[in-house]
């Protein structure tokens, strides 16, 4: 997988790179030897070896501190970027005068299979409108000016939705955010990921993310965000009950969106007020998501 992912970036179409990677594990000595065979092989090569365990959000700020380059493009190790990725990017970028720019993705499996065909996504600024009720961009596939990141402070230390911040935060600045409905992407689904084990507890960091924005709206771009402020509104909202009641909700809200997208449409609408009432402790969060698809076809 790793091998996969470095060479999707050396062999892209657009050759004027730096390439950083930080490594967050390590402990990992085969990853290292892996990584500094590469640094040999290629002088484009960066490797920052993190002591201890920091996490996405700090070792990422540490990776925006040593780049040089005008842009920043993000990349996960176990996904592999379109050869012709970048040099789409920023031509995009350049193009609608972005300041931010993200792509679709085809999903594959922990083997590499593919998974079915990726859905639309909104275009151009139109994800800026679809941004205060969730999140349309791919992490892993954007590409944004390095000077934007610095002057919105980089990313902060959310456990999940770190990225959704920073998209609000540039949202809060006026900063051009837009999405190329290409996919130049393979995103790799695996199974321990967050997004896969623990949907609610991402769902709440996204909402304290929305929390925030709206904060910000009232004061001036001021908020109260803290490590502490985010520690306890999670502890605040989160039960093994709650999440139970959550996911059984959410299967039957997803249910009934592909019914929806599928034709069926009286029976999409069935499902996703079943969803909305199945819990009261769920309710919101459901209604939430509800909002931010309807938005999202309107925006289609």
């Amino acid at each position: 997988m790793l091998k996969q992912s470095i060479e999707s970036i050396l062999n892209q179409t657009w050759k004027n790179i730096e390439f950083i990677i930080v490594n967050d594990n390590p402990d990992n000595y085969v990853l290292q030897e892996v990584l500094d065979k590469y640094c040999k092989k290629d002088q484009r090569i960066k490797i920052l070896q993190n002591k201890r365990n920091l996490g996405l959000a700090k070792s990422m700020n540490l990776a925006i501190k040593q780049a040089s380059g005008v842009y920043i493009a993000r990349m996960d190790a176990d996904d592999i970027s379109a050869l012709e990725r970048i040099e789409h990017e920023i031509l995009y970028l350049e193009k609608y005068r972005l300041d931010m720019v993200g792509t679709n993705r085809i999903y594959i499996s922990e083997s590499g299979k593919e998974m079915g065909k990726p859905g639309k996504l909104p275009t151009e600024r139109r994800a800026e409108k679809l941004l205060p009720y969730g999140d349309p961009i791919i992490h892993p596939s954007v590409l944004i000016k390095r000077r934007v990141l610095e002057e919105v402070g980089g990313y902060r230390n959310f456990a999940s939705a770190q990225d959704y911040d920073l998209w609000l935060r540039m949202l809060t600045k006026g900063y051009k955010i837009g999405i190329l409905d290409k996919p130049l992407l393979f995103y790799r689904i695996r199974s321990d990921s967050i997004s896969q084990t623990n949907y609610y507890k991402q769902f709440l960091f996204a909402s304290y993310a929305r929390l925030l924005y709206r904060e910000r709206k009232k004061k001036n771009g001021t908020d109260s965000f803290s490590e502490k402020n985010i520690k306890k509104f999670i502890q605040q909202r989160y039960t093994e009950q709650r999440k139970k009641h959550f996911d059984r909700a959410y299967q039957c809200f997803n249910d009934g969106i592909e019914a929806w997208k599928s034709g069926r449409k009286g029976r999409g609408i069935v499902l996703a007020l079943k969803a909305v009432a199945s819990d009261c402790a769920c309710a919101k969060c459901i209604f939430q998501l509800l909002k931010y698809e309807i938005k999202k076809m309107l925006l289609l």
